[in-house]
């Protein structure tokens, strides 16, 4: 199978700069609108490390995205909503929420990016209140960053059914070999859920054997971190430490 790579870097490329666009606009919007009670709301939310755990396995178990969730805690540390400490707990849901995979089918959250692009373009031009126009760019900002996720995840998909890399997964016998191509491979496709189906498929199959494919399981959580980072490049401090800490927490659990 012949790849293009021109038109995969093409679109990875307009995928990634529609993500950090989107980033961009949401958090604009969101510190525009940030009264004292959305910060009061986060504030409960948030108002210990078990509810905020609780705040991030519910959030992820919805979405099935850690890497989501993980960016939009970057943006509302970026706008000022919440604190590194606070962003914690919910980071450290995030690991467990996205672990519920059943509801990958259910809720495709990706696919509605268009959706909100459009409700909340029009929700900004025809508005009458300021307030309003702002939460409508806010959630045309969201749809932008989903919306660049799909387009990344559109242009790596030849990459997933390409022979050498699943040559290279059958012949794994080194599990940091193993954890390694898990997180080269999750951080291509900007999907730990898209490399847990494949390692499934191949390990049902025969394929690879158990240790080889929780080496890339592992590998999947630690590669799946990249988006996390991306997405505070030129933030704020605290939102750089945020992504770090589910790098951190990630990298760690695979040690241990």
């Amino acid at each position: 199978m012949d790849l293009e790579w021109g038109v995969i870097a093409t679109q990875l490329g307009g995928g990634l700069a529609l993500f950090l666009y989107g980033m961009r606009r949401m958090t604009e919007a969101l510190k525009t609108v940030a009264g004292g009670g959305m910060k009061k709301l986060l504030a409960r939310m948030t108002r210990n490390r078990f509810t905020a755990a609780f705040a991030g396995i519910l959030i992820t178990a919805v979405i099935q995205s850690s890497s989501v969730t993980t960016v939009l805690i970057v943006g509302f540390i970026s706008a000022g909503l919440l604190n590194l400490s606070q962003s914690i707990g919910v980071i450290l849901g995030a690991n467990v929420g996205t672990t519920i995979t059943a509801q990958i089918i259910a809720f495709q959250v990706y696919k509605y990016g268009l959706l909100m692009i459009a409700l909340g373009f029009f929700t900004e031009v025809l508005a009458k209140r300021e307030r309003t126009r702002q939460w409508g760019t806010a959630l045309m900002g969201l749809g932008l960053l989903f919306f660049g996720m799909e387009l990344m995840s559109i242009a790596t998909g030849p990459v997933r059914g390409w022979p050498p890399f699943i040559d290279v997964m059958q012949n794994m016998q080194n599990p940091l070999l193993a954890v390694a191509m898990g997180a080269l491979f999750t951080a291509i496709v900007q999907s730990s859920s898209a490399t847990t189906g494949i390692v499934i498929v191949l390990a049902s199959q025969g394929l690879i054997t158990l240790e080889s494919g929780i080496g890339l399981l592992f590998g999947a959580n630690i590669g799946t971190c990249i988006t996390a980072v991306v997405s505070s490049i030129g933030r704020p401090r605290e939102a750089l430490q945020a992504a770090w800490v589910h790098v951190i927490f990630n990298v760690l659990g695979v040690l241990l």
